[in-house]
């Protein structure tokens, strides 16, 4: 009996040989070896000559010695993680002869059972981490769980899985990513959103329990601001269409959730909104482009407020920002002014900001990269304008029709 065979090996507490799960994973690797052709090449027709002429088929009994001895040695804790990771790597699993549907059957059990893992450390993340970033050996094909056991939905005759395995695999990944924190990390969701965009797609178009998870990994990509403009689009179209997407994303758009774009070439670099436009406007609008890419924002004559200073802290690359003839105050000033803004913005326009007090124009003065500001018509003092005068990068200031201008 494999199962009791293993329990023998470990003992009754933690096994305190560190190597025995991976002598098991040699011995489960050279049994699963035995069922491929000494020649490495592999026939895409065995299924249909199956049995009689089966070279895999002949030697079903080693494989099965294999599978059990992984299964099995993953019933414990102190071994599982350990034995997840030999398997994700072991290159024979993705050269199994994709037609044998017999073998397909042994190795979902193991893949589920490996994927269902409820550890309460960040084990399982690290694991799924390594998955889908391809975070192995350089000799390792990349994405050896992933693309090759279940990149496709597609079924054809000489596939190991079935589509219903297929997935059912899917299922249990999606599942546990919305479970543990590993769709926090940014690497994985692009990784993710690279390679399987398609499926996650095509998952939140069905009427079963694949559509939820789908479109919660959805709505994390989109809040990271990973996907192309037309991807980003389409990706929001069909999360909309379940009500869940649909309450989920206007969530995200009422907490003005929204993180830098992660490097993502070819975003538009300037937003400009026209006369009248709303907070509203503003944050749809940017909700549909990159966000980390814009350098400029035009928000002059809008009827925008304070509440758009969470919009603009989310564009980290600002360096021309237009306010003028606006509703902002002071803390408006006060954002831009303390975060990673500080010494980046060259130009700002606040010409006829009736709201901005002396006390929120002095935040200004943080801006150590500020070049040229306009504060035409508004409440500056002469002290104030005098501190604003002595930034290190100032060249053009324009604070006619002030106070200021008359005090000096």
């Amino acid at each position: 009996n494999i199962r009791e065979f293993i329990s023998s090996v470990h003992g009754g507490t933690a096994c305190p040989h560190l190597l025995t799960p991976n002598n098991l994973f040699m011995i489960a690797r050279v049994a699963i070896s035995q069922c491929f052709n000494s020649s490495d090449e592999q026939s895409t027709t065995t299924c249909l000559v199956c049995p009689s002429h089966c070279h895999f088929s002949k030697r079903m009994h080693w494989a099965k010695l294999g599978m059990d001895i992984l299964y099995y040695a993953t019933d414990y804790d102190d071994w599982k993680c350990q034995i997840s990771e030999l398997v994700i790597k072991f290159q024979y699993l993705t050269r199994a002869p994709e037609s044998c549907r017999s073998f397909g059957k042994m190795l979902r059990r193991l893949l589920l059972r490996i994927i269902s893992f409820t550890v309460s450390s960040n084990d399982i993340s690290t694991w799924l981490l390594k998955v889908f970033t391809s975070v192995t050996e350089t000799t390792v094909p990349k994405k050896i769980f992933m693309s090759t056991l279940i990149k496709s939905t597609e079924c054809s005759p000489q596939m190991m899985f079935t589509t219903e395995d297929r997935l059912e695999l899917w299922k249990a990944v999606l599942c546990k990513i919305e479970f543990t924190d590993i769709h926090k990390e940014v690497i994985v969701l692009k990784s993710i959103s690279n390679s399987y965009f398609s499926n996650l797609l095509e998952f939140s178009q069905r009427s079963d329990e694949l559509v939820r998870p789908s479109v919660y990994l959805m709505l994390r990509i989109l809040e990271h601001n990973i996907l192309h403009i037309d991807q980003e689009r389409n990706a929001i179209n069909k999360v909309k269409l379940s009500d869940y997407g649909r309450k989920e994303y206007e969530k995200i758009i009422t907490r003005n959730i929204w993180y830098p774009a992660p490097g993502r070439p070819g975003g538009r670099t300037r937003l400009s909104f026209k006369r009248g436009a709303t907070n509203e406007d503003v944050e749809r609008e940017i909700a549909n482009n990159r966000g980390g890419d814009v350098l400029e924002v035009d928000l002059a004559e809008t009827q925008i407020n304070d509440e758009i200073a969470n919009s603009l802290s989310k564009m980290p690359k600002l360096r021309k920002i237009d306010l003028s003839q606006t509703s902002i105050s002071d803390s408006t000033l006060k954002v831009l002014s303390s975060g990673k803004h500080s010494d980046q913005i060259t130009e700002l326009y606040l010409s006829e900001c009736l709201n901005l007090s002396p006390d929120g124009m002095s935040y200004l003065t943080s801006l150590t990269s500020l070049s040229k500001l306009i504060l035409t018509g508004t409440k500056l003092t002469a002290e104030v304008c005098l501190s604003l005068k002595k930034l290190p990068s100032m060249r053009e200031f324009d604070y006619r029709y002030t106070a200021a201008e008359f005090m000096q």
